[in-house]
């Protein structure tokens, strides 16, 4: 009786200590940061990205259900063109966010709809792709941010 109360403290203790020594799930999952400047070729696991371009406007033209449409906003556009490589398999990437000088994340916009330059990209060994992410940021985010 004695040994199995012994054995049981010992597995609640080693539960208790695993629990709380494990990474959680959010940081198993969430992005990792690599940093680079302007034409660097950055490598993440699955695939490389070089950031060519990035330029803001005020307001955007684009082409949707054949018809010019001019998009606003109370920020400003912030078009980020960029090549991707697979690095060993075909992968797909899908998202990409403008991180600012304070640490706020903004995803890219939704307001073109789907459109064969924006994500996700479709992406394979050794071939580059050239692709864009478009964001719609605050003006006082532009300075020192990153993407």
């Amino acid at each position: 009786m004695l040994g199995n109360l012994a054995i049981l403290c010992a597995t609640v203790v080693l539960s208790y200590g695993m629990q709380m020594t494990k990474p959680h799930y959010a940081d198993l999952t969430a992005p990792i940061p690599i940093n680079g400047s302007m034409h660097d070729t950055v490598r993440a696991r699955s695939f490389a990205v070089s950031l060519d371009k990035v330029i803001f406007a005020r307001q955007l033209k684009t082409n949707q259900f054949g018809q010019e449409k001019l998009l606003t906003t109370s920020g400003l556009w912030a078009v980020v063109t960029t090549n991707l490589t697979a690095t060993s398999t075909s992968t797909a990437v899908a998202d990409g966010f403008w991180q600012g000088p304070t640490g706020l994340r903004y995803h890219q916009t939704e307001r073109l709809g789907y459109r064969p330059d924006m994500p996700p990209h479709g992406v394979d060994p050794g071939l580059d792709k050239r692709s864009l992410f478009v964001f719609e940021v605050p003006p006082d985010q532009i300075r020192g941010a990153g993407c």
